[in-house]
């Protein structure tokens, strides 16, 4: 298993939230964010670049575990160096016997305290979404407080 994602920034987490989407909903959301007191959000969906056309993520910035620093995503990487991003991917031991490194990677990760994310590779410390323990206008700040230098 490889970490493929852990801290992103809430610029970053804004074009990947772009992803697939059109610029009217972007605004759309955008105006949402600050009739909700996150004028911060708002502006730093406006400024989110998009790298790709396909619809990666519903999670706006600051909406994401990954944000506050409490999410990590990984990929298997198989015996022949590939990645496998498919979460019914199943690897060969070398005495035949197959397993899926994902299912065994969130068994792991919850014996030792971590919640299965909203993804088949996803592991985050709080249960829940971050809309179910701060309020936009609370995420918003706290997003500006760490990450505007």
């Amino acid at each position: 298993m490889e970490p493929i994602s852990t801290l992103i920034s809430p610029i970053e987490q804004a074009g990947l939230w772009k992803q697939g989407r059109s610029s009217i909903d972007a605004e759309l959301k955008s105006l949402w964010l600050d009739n909700n007191k996150a004028r911060y959000l708002g502006d730093t969906l406006r400024k989110g670049i998009v790298l790709a056309t396909n619809q990666v993520t519903d999670d706006l910035p600051g909406f994401s575990w990954h944000q506050w620093g409490e999410a990590v995503s990984v990929v298997w990487v198989d015996r022949y160096n590939k990645l496998n991003l498919s979460p019914d991917y199943l690897e060969h031991q070398l005495d035949g016997q197959r397993f899926n490194g994902y299912k065994v990677f969130i068994e792991e990760c919850v014996k030792v305290g971590l919640v299965p994310g909203p993804l088949f590779n996803t592991v985050q410390l709080r249960s829940g979404k971050v809309t179910d323990h701060y309020t936009p206008e609370e995420m918003s700040r706290e997003m500006q407080k760490r990450f505007v230098r």
